[in-house]
C-alpha cells in the first residue's frame, strides 16, 4: 500500500464515520423534539 492509498482509506473512513455521527445526530434532535 502507497502513501496515498492509505490517506484515501483513511479519508474515506472519516467520512463515513461522519455521516454515521450526523445521522445519528439527526435521530436524537428528532427524538428530543418529539418528546
Amino acid at each position: 500500500m502507497t502513501g496515498a492509498e492509505e490517506t484515501e482509506d483513511s479519508e474515506l473512513k472519516k467520512g463515513i464515520l461522519s455521516k454515521r455521527l450526523i445521522h445519528v445526530f439527526g435521530l436524537y434532535l428528532s427524538v428530543s423534539i418529539g418528546s
